[in-house]
Formats: structure tokens, C-alpha cells, sequence
């Protein structure tokens, strides 16, 4: 039965566990922050300090540059895609359970189920083979395989200094992610502070509304 067990595993497709990776990944990268402000609040901290809390996550460029060392440059818009889905609907299972555990059972439980994705993330980033990551496609460098001996490096930022269209674009990424799952967060920690509700339950409910209609669009 184990030598069945990881001769499937030997035989998957690299992209699977990849998927996985995103899924697993939603409640560790995005989904337990707003719960997180909700507990830190309670507390007695101070919106500033909990912002500084939240911040400077690097699960996203890491998730990146491993599709891009699985599937290349040609196939990264297609597979990050598909990350992106799963990543959602990740997003929404975590903040339906995390609504109920924080509701029935209090916030604590919440973290336990964070740890818990965290745990499925760490194994389903041990099920994806070595040998598929190419380390020269994952760092951005143009390279064909290792067997290519040229020279190649990957360009600096000044390449995006040089292009406005980058520029543009880079503005524009800051600005909608400032004000995406940020909003949420601030949001949450005044109805928590006024009473308003049961911040559980609205938390869990502006996660899964906000991440529909991104699964949607």
C-alpha cells in the first residue's frame, strides 16, 4: 500500500500539488488576517501596530516563482490562473470554518485552523518533485535547461525605472492592493469595536462575499 502511495506520488503531475500549494495556502496567506486583527484589537492593540502586524508577507512572490520554475514563461499566465482560483476557493472554505469556529468556539480555534492549512501547505510543497522546479526559470532568468552554459542574468530594477508602462502598471498593483484585502481588515476591526455584530461571523462573511466575486471575475 506505501509503495502504491508514493508511486502516485512519484507519477503526478507537478501542476497538481501545485494547485494544492495555492489552495492550502489561501488561509496562511490572506484569510486569517482580519481575524487576526479582530483578536489583536481585543487585546488593546492600536490599528497602527496590528498594520504593522499584517504586513510583508512573501507568500505571493514565492507561490510565483515556484509556477514559474514548474511550467516556464509560456505557460505561467494559464497556471497561475488556475492558482489563482484555487486560492479563492481556499480563501472561502477557511472563512466559513474560521466564522464558525470563532463563533461556537472563540477566536483561538481560528489560529488552530490557520496552523492546520499551514500544515496541508508544507506537505503538498514536499509532494511537488525537485526535479520539476527548474531554479533558472524560477529566479526570472531566460534560460532552456541547465545544460545551457551562457551566460544569462536576470534584469534589475532599473528596467522598471526605465519603463513607464511598468511603472503604470507597478502604481496601479500598489494601489489595488493597499486598498483590497486592507479595507476588509479596517472595516472588520470597527464593527468589532462598536458592537455591531458578531465579528466572527461578519468577517467570514466579507472574506467569502469579496473572494466570490473575485472567484466570479
Amino acid at each position: 500500500m506505501l509503495l502504491r502511495i508514493r508511486d502516485f506520488a512519484r507519477d503526478v503531475k507537478p501542476t497538481i500539488p501545485l494547485t494544492v500549494v495555492s489552495f492550502f495556502a489561501a488561509d496562511v496567506q490572506a484569510g486569517v488576517g482580519p481575524f487576526l486583527g479582530i483578536f489583536l484589537q481585543a487585546h488593546g492593540w492600536t490599528p497602527d501596530r496590528i498594520g504593522t502586524v499584517l504586513t510583508g508577507a512573501a507568500m505571493g512572490p514565492a507561490l510565483a516563482g515556484l509556477t514559474l520554475g514548474i511550467v516556464g514563461r509560456r505557460n505561467f499566465d494559464r497556471q497561475f490562473g488556475r492558482n489563482q482560483v484555487t486560492n479563492h476557493a481556499g480563501n472561502i472554505v477557511a472563512a466559513l470554518a474560521s466564522g464558525w469556529l470563532g463563533a461556537w468556539l472563540g477566536l483561538p480555534y481560528v489560529f488552530a485552523l490557520s496552523a492546520a492549512f499551514g500544515v496541508g501547505c508544507v506537505v503538498a510543497v514536499f509532494w511537488i518533485p525537485a526535479r520539476s522546479v527548474h531554479r533558472h526559470f524560477a529566479c526570472g532568468i531566460a534560460r532552456h535547461g541547465d545544460e545551457d552554459a551562457s551566460q544569462i542574468r536576470a534584469d534589475g530594477m532599473h528596467v522598471l525605472l526605465k519603463n513607464r508602462s511598468l511603472l503604470v502598471l507597478a502604481a496601479a498593483l500598489a494601489a489595488f492592493n493597499f486598498g483590497n484585502l486592507t479595507i476588509i481588515s479596517l472595516y472588520n476591526l470597527v464593527l468589532s469595536a462598536v458592537h455591531w455584530a458578531d465579528p466572527s461571523h461578519v468577517t467570514a462573511a466579507n472574506i467569502v462575499i469579496s473572494q466570490v466575486v473575485m472567484l466570479i471575475g
